[in-house]
């Protein structure tokens, strides 16, 4: 009985050994979910930055140029990097998410990314807090735009005292920066009209229903959002007064005058060019995130622009020499050594 006994142990011990050995033998294999797949990209040494992106509300242009490069790196694996586009409340979210490191990427506005770094203006004494910012790429963004129907009697930003208007997306830039500042300037706050927040889709469809007089925008027209709503319904761009635009931009620096054509949308009630602001949007992205990973990413961008002028009319007006026109924040390491190979940077 002694004799059995000890050789059943010696027999368990002889397989537990021969279970480890095989445990060892596939993780030489890299036996890790990857499969063959991981070991050929093993094998090229190539592997692929997963990132998130902060892009806009759905249905508007940040969403779409989001998308667009999105689709340029997944048609492209050589540039090393995939991005997962977040629908978002816009500039001022993807600012102060990017800046905290929980995002990777993202839109933000030129003019309160300037503020916000040098610590100015609604940022005053926060200039810590976004010390981090990093600039890839700075496109033209303007101008505003504020949207009517053209049976109600509005024409300028300073007819709009009693009515409704809509002026972004909870938590967006437009909501909490620029429009309170532009109407504040065209004698309108919320002791005179009803300022209400709500995304590029809904604003339209309210619009169209009769609960909302004027919803606003700060993407560049054509709006998907807006040219689905002119298609029902003739609409009217609303003008910003020109005593007044100077003041605007000195309170955010940074923008620029801007003339809509008066035909840009179907079914537009516009006698002439409607006088606006415009400004840069910033491809931003924190400045732990690998240099290799952004210099990539703007080589990707800039080798297929014509891919976001499908996308957007405006966008074919995009040129790598003016990239940096607009850029107010440090830009990127990996984005520098980029600018500096084009010779756009000395």
């Amino acid at each position: 009985m002694k004799r059995l006994k000890v050789r059943r142990i010696i027999l368990g011990i002889a397989g537990l050994i021969l279970v480890c050995l095989l445990l060892g033998a596939c993780q030489g294999k890299g036996v890790s979910g990857g499969g063959e797949k991981s070991k050929e990209q093993d094998k090229s040494g190539k592997k692929t930055a997963q990132l998130t992106f902060g892009a806009g509300a759905m249905g508007a242009n940040l969403y779409l140029y989001g998308s667009t490069l999105a689709n340029i790196l997944a048609a492209h694996p050589e540039y090393g990097a995939a991005i997962s586009v977040q629908s978002t409340g816009g500039f001022e979210e993807n600012m102060n998410r990017i800046a905290r490191g929980q995002m990777d990427l993202g839109w933000i506005a030129g003019p309160e990314a300037g503020m916000a770094w040098a610590g100015t203006g609604d940022f005053t004494g926060k200039a810590e807090e976004y010390k981090h910012l990093r600039g890839v790429v700075a496109v033209p963004y303007g101008g505003m735009q504020a949207v009517t129907l053209a049976s109600k009697n509005i024409y300028k930003l300073s007819d709009l005292q009693g009515k409704t208007i809509a002026i972004g997306a909870a938590g967006s830039s437009g909501a909490k920066f620029f429009w309170p500042i532009i109407l504040k300037e065209h004698g309108i706050t919320d002791k005179n009209a009803k300022l209400v927040v709500m995304g590029a889709n809904q604003a339209s469809e309210a619009l169209k229903n009769g609960t909302l007089d004027v919803r606003t925008a700060l993407s560049m027209p054509p709006l998907a959002s807006v040219t689905d709503l002119a298609v029902s319904k003739p609409i009217r761009l609303v003008s910003m007064d020109p005593a007044v635009v100077n003041k605007i931009m000195q309170q955010i620096p940074g923008t620029y005058p801007v003339k809509i054509p008066k035909d840009v949308y179907p079914n537009q009630d516009n006698k002439e060019e409607v006088l606006t602001l415009g400004f840069a949007t910033i491809l931003a992205t924190h400045d732990n995130v690998d240099e290799d990973v952004i210099y990539n990413i703007t080589k990707a961008f800039w080798e297929n622009v014509a891919e976001f002028g499908k996308a957007h009319t405006e966008a074919k007006k995009w040129d790598v020499k003016e990239a940096l026109k607009g850029m107010s924040i440090p830009l990127a390491k990996g984005a520098e050594k980029y600018y500096r190979e084009k010779g756009i940077l000395k």
